[in-house]
């Protein structure tokens, strides 16, 4: 119903096509536009390089946004449009997206229009820069020299992690083939040819009653570690849809060292509770660590049986 009182008949330009869903929003002048589109709405408007793009290959790609504007990302096909918190199971979805750049310029004329920016100020295509593109996807033979790497500075100068000794590039590899051969995710977020982190979920314990439950880890680069740019959100949502597609039921964060803010903050943004502390559990750079746990509900979670 309108606002009127009688049927208002659906735009067909509206709710379709590329950023169908903030550009409804958009025309009603801001009248609608939510709290979590927000922060996409205004990074659009203001720099027309902060955008999300979903490839034909199914990898998402996207330029560093800020953690606000994570809150609601644009998968961008060529003809349509999702709104989703994180990447959830993004990877997994395949589009077309060579309607791209013209269907920006359409967006742009149009949402400018609505919000009352003058037209001259809409930007052409050809005023569109090129924007670095990050690819999220299945860890590969080659990242693990820069995944050796990562976790190693983490070991020697953090205390995320009770190693003491970083593993070599061999005992990495064996990690990896230990995870991906029990069917479980091991992720990278590569720009270009860099790998910016990786995350990776495991069986909690190798006993059968726990073969519901994994245990997630998470690594960035220490180049990026701290910005806030929400490559630590895409990996860890990305890795839950695809532990949830697998069945199972629990998440488990086990955090060294109850200081470990980020982390911390990182796993309760995506849906993780507290679930008990370790005090004084390890000895690390001269001092006592606590080691965290934190866990999220998948899918059923416990309300439904286990159905093997």
């Amino acid at each position: 119903m309108g606002r009127d009182g009688g049927s208002r008949k659906r735009d067909p330009a509206r709710s379709g096509g590329l950023f169908g869903g903030l550009l409804d929003q958009a025309l009603d002048r801001g009248r609608s536009l939510g709290t979590d589109a927000a922060p996409v709405g205004q990074t659009i408007l203001g720099d027309p390089d902060r955008l999300f793009a979903l490839g034909s290959d199914g990898v998402v790609k996207t330029d560093a946004l800020d953690e606000a504007a994570v809150a609601t990302v644009t998968l961008v096909g060529d003809n349509d449009v999702e709104k989703r918190t994180g990447f959830g199971s993004a990877a997994s979805k395949s589009n077309d997206d060579h309607g791209y750049i013209l269907g920006v310029e359409r967006f742009f004329q149009r949402l400018r229009h609505a919000l009352g920016h003058p037209a001259s100020d809409t930007p052409k295509t050809h005023d569109c820069k090129p924007f670095v593109t990050m690819i999220l996807c299945p860890t590969q033979a080659q990242d693990i020299d820069q995944i050796t790497l990562i976790y190693a500075h983490h070991v020697r100068c953090g205390s995320g992690s009770f190693e003491i000794d970083p593993p070599d590039q061999a005992e990495m590899t064996r990690r990896w083939h230990s995870v991906a051969g029990q069917g479980m995710p091991h992720l990278v977020l590569r720009e270009g040819e860099q790998v910016l982190g990786f995350a990776y979920a495991q069986p909690f314990r190798p006993r059968l009653a726990y073969r519901h439950t994994l245990e997630d880890s998470i690594y960035l680069h220490p180049s990026v570690a701290g910005q806030r740019r929400g490559l630590g959100r895409a990996l860890l949502a990305e890795l839950l849809g695809q532990a949830e597609r697998l069945g199972a039921r629990q998440m488990v964060a086990v955090i060294g060292d109850s200081a470990n803010h980020a982390s911390i903050g990182l796993h309760r943004a995506l849906g993780f509770a507290h679930a008990g502390q370790l005090s004084a559990s390890g000895w690390k750079h001269g001092r006592w660590l606590d080691t965290v746990f934190m866990q999220k509900a998948l899918g059923l979670g416990s309300n439904a049986p286990a159905t093997d």
